[in-house]
């Protein structure tokens, strides 16, 4: 008898401690923290940056194509006959920076980029309601345009030169829809008139919203808070940009399709050189392809 009751006590005090180790497992559970991922299908919105980034060792290849205006009628095919274009080349340093190499065929510019992910959203113990991304970009205009002569600097360099910071503050609300508020700032050392602003300051918005299970619906909107009067050197008014577009993934590839009133992709240009409306139908058909590759062989795959 005394051994079944040793028995009972031995099983009784038993768990009691596997149910306060179990109460110590919870409770560290609930201490968790989550980054919440894809926030946006990729990295662009239409043109405008997210914060997604890549991975460290990634590769993204892009090819960006912008037509011309659907006003130009059937003459032009609606735009169809013009073709702008911009090549981009993005790789994860590590899984909070990457840097971009990129190529536009509009004024021959050469630009490279940096983003960085500083704060995450996260979910579980202590949340946190954003994310906030920096992404900086510093571009060279290398075409022989007559811009730079009324200064007197033509073919210097750093007359040459122009600049995007951004600061993206992004939230995922839940699977179908995210949003993106972006303060910018775009610096151009010389501009094309004497008397116009070198720095124009914008505030960006967008969103994203998901339609089915590959297909997200998104806009994007730059209002510029600054010089809303500029016109470039050759006399044109300068807008807004506005685009609105369709994701569709496959895979590895991400297709992008979209409107815009922009025939430039990089940030410098569409943000602060865009010359035609959505009001008078200038809007363009246009399309972005991305690829992703890794050079990670920390990576074991699993099968």
């Amino acid at each position: 008898m005394k051994s079944l009751i040793h028995l009972f006590l031995l099983l009784f005090v038993s768990s009691l401690f596997a149910q306060e180790d179990l109460l110590v497992d919870l409770a560290k559970e609930d201490k968790t923290t989550n980054p919440v991922f894809a926030t946006f299908k990729g990295q662009r919105i239409v043109s405008s940056q997210t914060n997604e980034q890549l991975k460290k060792k990634h590769l993204n290849v892009n090819i960006l194509h912008r037509f011309g205006t659907i006003n130009t009628g059937i003459e032009n095919l609606f735009g169809v006959d013009q073709a702008f274009m911009r090549f981009v080349l993005e790789y994860g340093i590590t899984d909070k920076l990457q840097i971009s190499l990129g190529r536009s065929n509009i004024s021959k510019m050469y630009d490279l980029g940096f983003k960085a992910k500083l704060i995450e959203q996260r979910t579980g113990y202590k949340p946190f309601p954003l994310s906030i991304s920096y992404y900086g970009n510093m571009g060279v205009n290398t075409s022989t345009s007559k811009i730079y002569d009324y200064a007197g600097i033509a073919g210097k360099a750093f007359g040459r030169l122009n600049f995007t910071h951004q600061l993206l503050f992004t939230q995922k609300i839940n699977e179908k829809f995210s949003w993106l508020i972006a303060p910018t700032a775009v610096y151009y050392n010389i501009v094309d008139l004497a008397e116009q602003k070198n720095l124009a300051i914008l505030l960006g918005v967008g969103f994203s919203a998901k339609v089915s299970r590959s297909t997200r619906l998104n806009a994007e909107w730059y209002p510029r808070l600054t010089d809303r009067g500029n016109v470039t050197f050759q006399g044109s008014k300068t807008f807004d940009h506005i685009g609105v577009g369709f994701d569709i993934e496959t895979g590895g590839h991400v297709f992008q399709f979209m409107l815009t009133n922009s025939n430039a992709m990089l940030e410098q240009q569409f943000l602060t050189q865009t010359t035609t409306s959505w009001t008078d139908l200038g809007i363009r058909l246009g399309f972005n392809i991305s690829r992703t590759y890794s050079f990670n062989n920390e990576i074991k795959k699993t099968w």
